[in-house]
């Protein structure tokens, strides 16, 4: 996985939580999101334990980033975080432009996606509609 895409990863989220156009309808939405959200292809135990009430990424993955956290208005994935720098509803879903920083990097950026349903998020290109990631939220 690359560097960007480990950074899209982790930031797909934050488009989630900041959806809406009033502060109330953003704060609704943020509250929907939080948690931890793993890709398509992983099971939630195997990325994430909890603890202390806190949950961590199992070291047992490389840097890779097949999850995220959503804790308030930030996002972290194992090597990346995001915050939103702002936001707006398109045709097919929404876009975003986030600030991200990873250990050696760091940059704004921004990303499409999809909320398919209330525990499943979509990233897509809108350049290439066919490169796509989904990510299903952890329920506890």
């Amino acid at each position: 996985m690359t560097a960007t895409r480990a950074k899209l990863g982790a930031a797909s989220v934050v488009v989630i939580m900041a959806c809406g156009s009033g502060s109330g309808v953003r704060a609704g939405i943020q509250q929907q999101f939080q948690g931890s959200w793993v890709a398509d292809s992983f099971e939630c135990r195997d990325v994430f334990i909890t603890k202390a009430g806190k949950t961590l990424f199992r070291s047992k993955h490389d840097n890779t980033l097949p999850g995220f956290v959503v804790e308030g208005s930030r996002i972290r994935g194992k090597t990346a975080s995001c915050s939103l720098i702002s936001i707006k509803q398109t045709s097919n879903g929404y876009v975003a432009a986030l600030n991200c920083k990873s250990q050696i990097m760091f940059g704004a950026m921004s990303v499409s996606l999809r909320l398919k349903d209330q525990d499943t998020i979509e990233r897509y290109d809108p350049s290439f509609p066919e490169m796509r990631e989904t990510y299903h939220r952890c329920v506890d």
